[in-house]
């Protein structure tokens, strides 16, 4: 109640996880932050994501990162954040550009987009059986 739209995504990796995280703490701004899995790993992974950065600067210019006890936080300047809509926009226009040229999208969209509209499609199914069996049963009891 009173609060705003909050987020929680984790990508695991062998070495650290990547986690978008958008509530209270990050006063619900998305934020990414870098998590070695063990600590012998953080001297490994400050690197990495120093070169990373580094070499994402020029697309990029202001992002950098700090550490924030176990983890890094990637600080992103306010010119590259853009709102829900402005993103909603952007996605609109990569998906038309697909559509007037369908080379263009990319290998593995394909068999991610077959999976999740497998999913959805037999989860609706298995729900309408459901339903409908429910209906059914409610129906003959007394």
């Amino acid at each position: 109640p009173g609060g705003k739209d909050t987020e929680l995504s984790v990508f695991r990796g062998t070495r650290s996880r990547v986690e978008v995280r958008q509530g209270k703490e990050e006063n619900y701004v998305p934020e990414v932050y870098v998590v070695p899995n063990r600590e012998e790993d953080r001297p490994a992974i400050e690197a990495a994501l120093r070169r990373r950065i580094e070499r994402w600067g020029g697309a990029w210019p202001g992002l950098s990162f700090k550490a924030e006890g176990a983890r890094f936080r990637v600080i992103i300047p306010d010119v590259h954040r853009v709102g829900h809509e402005a993103h909603f926009a952007l996605l609109v226009r990569e998906f038309l550009g697909y559509l007037r040229q369908p080379k263009t999208l990319p290998a593995w969209e394909t068999p991610y987009m077959l999976a999740k509209y497998y999913v959805t499609t037999e989860g609706v199914k298995l729900a309408r059986t459901n339903s409908a069996k429910q209906l059914t049963t409610r129906r003959r009891k007394p």
